[in-house]
């Protein structure tokens, strides 16, 4: 979610199970309401986890340190994301996202949640060994079912709309399924998983 304020008793209430946070972007930016949002979340018992939007022109190492430092002590309750959907290169990013990946998951000893669409995919990563491995959340909206990139048979995630209502939140808000249902979000990320 990106929103500012939000209630998260209300939105624990709604029905909601689990967020995903913006934590940061690129090498400095970090949301001013991560920390608030974070908190707030975990005191209203969703399970928290935190996302990176990728500037593949910068240094992969310095996002994913940028990332993980922003995130300090706090523990996610199912894996980091990374969030791709920008490109202000030339050509393919895939090496990018990559380098970030592996160092999210060096760090954090489960595989991160990669964040994206099938026609960004297609047209600035596609196909590569092993990117099935990593959960897919992929956003489609208002489609029946999701297009999902090439690499990939079943998506995790999906990011079914951009104008959601919640409750404890203004303004509209990204929705999102998990189709392994809540219980399976602590396993997500675990070799043995895919």
């Amino acid at each position: 979610m990106w929103q500012g304020d939000i209630d998260w008793e209300a939105v624990k209430e709604s029905g909601i199970e689990f967020v995903i946070i913006k934590a940061t972007e690129g090498v400095t930016y970090v949301d001013p309401t991560f920390i608030a949002n974070w908190d707030g979340a975990k005191e209203a018992g969703l399970l928290v986890s935190a996302y990176h939007m990728l500037w593949p022109q910068l240094s992969p190492t310095k996002q994913a340190e940028h990332f993980l430092n922003t995130m300090g002590e706090r523990e996610a309750d199912f894996p980091l994301a990374l969030d791709v959907e920008l490109n202000k290169t030339e050509g393919n990013i895939g090496a990018v996202v990559e380098e970030v990946l592996l160092a999210l998951e060096a760090k954090e000893g489960r595989k991160p949640i990669i964040y994206t669409a099938q026609s960004f995919w297609g047209r600035h990563v596609g196909w590569a060994p092993g990117w099935s491995a990593y959960a897919l959340w992929v956003a489609d909206y208002g489609a029946a079912a999701p297009a999902i990139p090439v690499g990939w048979e079943v998506y995790d995630f999906w990011q079914h709309s951009n104008r959601g209502s919640v409750p404890g939140i203004s303004g509209n808000v990204d929705l999102n399924i998990f189709v392994r249902g809540t219980e399976g979000l602590n396993n997500l990320g675990r070799k043995e998983e895919r």
